[in-house]
C-alpha cells in the first residue's frame, strides 16, 4: 500500500483580479475553493494511475467539513481523516497579471490524544508499505518530521520525502526512497547556486551521497535532472502553455512512486514523474490519465555523466 501523509492540509481560495491596486479596496473576478494538501495531491495522481493508495491528515472545523466534501465531491482518493478541535487552515493564492502571490495559514494545533491517533494508524504499516511525507509538518513535537521519520526507519518502512525546512537536509541519512525539491528549494537544503544544467546535476548526486535512494530536481521550463546511484537522466522542457502550478511536483512525486510499484525502468519511472508533473501544469486542476499519457509520449530523456 501507499501512504501519504498531509498533516498540515488547507483550503486553497483562489482569487483571480484584472486590476490590483495595493493598500485599496479590490474586487475579484474570478474565485474558487480547492482542497489543498501535498499529501492530498499526491494521493489524487496515484488513483488517476489506477494505484491503490490511502491518504491520511488531520482536519478540523468548519473549513475541514467542506474540506471533506470538496474530497468526496471532486477527488477518487480513500482518505482516512484525523478529526481535530481546532480549524483546518484557509490559504490564499491571488493571481494578477500572470503572477500568483500565494498567503499560507498557520496550521492548526494538534493536541495530544489527536497526534497519537495518528501513531495509531501507523501501526497497520508494513515493509512492503510505501508512506509519502509531504508539504509542511505541525507545532506538536510528536509530529515533526525527525520523530516520524526515525519511526519509519525504525519500521524499516519505505518513505518519501517532500518537505522543506532545515531538518530536510538531517533527515537524508535515512535514506529516503525519493527526493524531489525545485531548484530553489535544492539550492537552499544544500546551501549552493544552481545556474546551469550541471550545477544541477552535481546536486543531485550530492542528495543521493547524502542518503537518498532517488533524487529528482526539477527546473521549471528548463526540464527535470534525475540521480540515483547508477543513473543521471535529464529531461528536456516540452511545450505547452502552464496553466497552473499547484500540484505540478506533488503530481511528480506520484508519477514515480507509481512507476517504482510498478517495476518500471529508471528512464520510464521518471519519464511518467515528469509527464504527471507536466500534465498538470498545462491544466487548471491535477492532471488527467490522457493528458498525462499524451505527454509522455512527447518527453526525450538523456543519460548525463
Amino acid at each position: 500500500m501507499i501512504y501519504t501523509l498531509t498533516l498540515n492540509p488547507a483550503l486553497d481560495y483562489r482569487m483571480e483580479l484584472n486590476h490590483f491596486a495595493p493598500h485599496q479596496l479590490n474586487r475579484a473576478d474570478y474565485t474558487k475553493f480547492r482542497a489543498g494538501g501535498k499529501g492530498i495531491n499526491v494521493s489524487q495522481i496515484l488513483s488517476t494511475l489506477d494505484t491503490k493508495n490511502k491518504a491520511l491528515g488531520f482536519v478540523g472545523g468548519f473549513s475541514g467539513e467542506y474540506f471533506i466534501q470538496y474530497i468526496n465531491h471532486h477527488y477518487d482518493i480513500d482518505f482516512d481523516y484525523i478529526t481535530i478541535k481546532d480549524l483546518t487552515r484557509i490559504n490564499v493564492k491571488l493571481k494578477h497579471d500572470d503572477k500568483t502571490t500565494e498567503i499560507n495559514a498557520k496550521g492548526p494545533t494538534i493536541n495530544d490524544d489527536e497526534a497519537n491517533q495518528l501513531y495509531q494508524q501507523f501501526e497497520a504499516f508494513n515493509t512492503k508499505d510505501i508512506v509519502v511525507l509531504a508539504g509542511s509538518a505541525t507545532d506538536h513535537e510528536k509530529l515533526n518530521y525527525k520523530n516520524i521519520v526515525k519511526y519509519l526507519h525504525h519500521k524499516n518502512i519505505e518513505f518519501v520525502l517532500d518537505i522543506d525546512g532545515k531538518e530536510f537536509l538531517d533527515l537524508l541519512q535515512y535514506n529516503p526512497l525519493l527526493v524531489k525539491p525545485n531548484i530553489h528549494e535544492a539550492e537552499t537544503i544544500l546551501n549552493l547556486t544552481l545556474e546551469t544544467k550541471k550545477d544541477v546535476i552535481e546536486a543531485a548526486k550530492q542528495l543521493v551521497k547524502k542518503g537518498a535512494k532517488h533524487a529528482i530536481i526539477s527546473m521549471g521550463g528548463k526540464g527535470s535532472v534525475y540521480a540515483d546511484k547508477d543513473n543521471i537522466l535529464y529531461a528536456s522542457p516540452i511545450k505547452g502553455k502552464v496553466l497552473n502550478t499547484v500540484g505540478a511536483g506533488d503530481s511528480m512525486v506520484a508519477g514515480f512512486i507509481d512507476g517504482y510499484k510498478k517495476s518500471f525502468n529508471p528512464i520510464k519511472r521518471f519519464k511518467q514523474s515528469v509527464a504527471c508533473g507536466s500534465a498538470t501544469a498545462f491544466d487548471y486542476g491535477l492532471a488527467k490519465k490522457k493528458a498525462i499519457d499524451e505527454v509522455m509520449e512527447k518527453i526525450e530523456i538523456k543519460r548525463e555523466d
